[in-house]
């Protein structure tokens, strides 16, 4: 949204409704399974020292924040891939965690807001 200053000088705004929805919205759900079914298949098997993980969380960011994680992020993303992965009530498998990153990194505030 465009916010038009009395000054004359337009700046980009998100509201605190746009905010609280963007989580919820059934079409960002819907995106986030889409965005990784997208991204998943653009990661090269066995492509350098990186695992497919790793290489996922790259390219996501890469896609959606416009810049690479750095290694701690990208090593807590891993982490959290797997985890989900592995929780005993976790349905949809690999492609549901991805989708669930997807998820937190629309969410993330680089990409929430202007800067």
């Amino acid at each position: 949204f465009f916010f038009q200053a009395e000054d004359g000088i337009r700046d980009y705004k998100v509201t605190g409704v746009q905010t609280c929805a963007l989580p919820i919205c059934g079409l960002v759900l819907d995106a986030c399974q889409l965005i990784a079914r997208r991204l998943r298949p653009s990661v090269p098997p066995g492509d350098s020292q990186e695992t497919d993980d790793e290489t996922f969380v790259t390219r996501a960011y890469q896609v959606l924040l416009g810049t690479v994680p750095v290694p701690t992020e990208r090593s807590l993303c891993v982490e959290a891939l797997q985890g989900w992965r592995s929780l005993p009530d976790w349905k949809g498998g690999s492609e549901a965690a991805d989708a669930q990153l997807i998820w937190v990194l629309l969410n993330h505030s680089d990409f929430v807001t202007v800067q």
